[in-house]
């Protein structure tokens, strides 16, 4: 519920997790683990690092 709310340019797909993808062609996807007690996050962006760590502040702030 956070992380679309996080991005709010951006379109949402709960397939695999949650997915979100933004205007400018980058994504990111957080979904839990199926073998660990993670929540893993995938990200594809010019700034990666930056795009990650908007996502994992919001993961953790649920936490």
């Amino acid at each position: 519920e956070r992380l679309p709310a996080a991005f709010p340019d951006g379109e949402v797909d709960t397939e695999y997790g949650v997915r979100v993808e933004l205007p400018d062609a980058s994504w990111v996807l957080v979904r839990p683990s199926g073998t660990e007690p993670y929540v893993r996050i995938y990200a594809e962006a010019e700034d990666v690092d930056a795009l990650v760590d908007r996502a994992r502040e919001t993961v953790e702030a649920e936490l």
